[in-house]
């Protein structure tokens, strides 16, 4: 079995796309991996791949995500696997 990584913010912890890189080389379904991969892409892609994961860290890293845009007009069911998926990742 993989070992998990979790997008926790933390000195001297990787940027988030290399976070996000090493979580999911952590997953061996491929189909999770998939759909994990598309969420956290656009998340490295909306904060950029370079930011620090405290980012997202806190109360201002929720308004971040929430205020992005980037699935609002999706259905609830991709939503939510969006959601699962960064939950996931910072589980």
């Amino acid at each position: 079995m993989a070992t998990g990584h979790r997008l926790t913010p933390r000195p001297g912890a990787p940027a988030l796309g290399a976070a996000v890189e090493a979580f999911l080389t952590t997953i061996d379904n491929a189909n999770t991996k998939r759909a994990y991969a598309i969420a956290l892409h656009a998340l490295a892609a909306e904060s950029g791949a370079d930011a620090p994961l405290t980012a997202l860290e806190g109360k201002a890293g929720a308004d971040r995500l929430a205020t992005t845009g980037r699935w609002g007009g999706t259905a609830a069911a991709t939503f939510n696997a969006r959601l699962d998926a960064l939950g996931s990742a910072c589980a």
